[in-house]
């Protein structure tokens, strides 16, 4: 009995584990364009709360959650949506792109600022 028991769980880790490799083929919660927005806007509060200090601090759980407010999702949409995109890696590729080319425009536009006469 404890060997059938056995040969049923590792059959399902092993199907578990062969369904996990595979894309999803749903949607996710937060759309590709709206992600590298967010994910744009995550990575400069990230820059900034480790250029602080703040890694440890109450202002960096703050930051994080209005960041999520602002875009109108919860840190559990967020979470479920990243997961996602990772096994849809194709798709978080481009994400990831998209979110690289926002970050240097703002700081393009940040260089232009600082460079103007004052």
């Amino acid at each position: 009995m404890m060997r059938r028991t056995l040969k049923v769980l590792l059959s399902a880790i092993v199907f578990f584990s062969l369904c996990a490799c595979e894309p999803d083929k749903g949607e996710p919660i937060i759309k590709e364009d709206e992600m590298a927005n967010l994910l744009a806007d995550y990575y400069v509060i990230q820059s900034a709360i480790s250029l602080y200090g703040l890694e440890r601090d109450e202002a960096a759980c703050f930051y994080y959650q209005k960041l999520m407010e602002d875009y109108g999702y919860t840190e559990a949409e967020f979470d479920s949506s990243m997961v996602w995109y990772s096994h849809n890696m194709d798709v978080l590729e481009t994400v990831f792109t998209r979110a690289n080319e926002k970050l240097k425009h703002k700081r393009d536009s940040l260089e232009r600022l600082a460079s103007q006469p004052q």
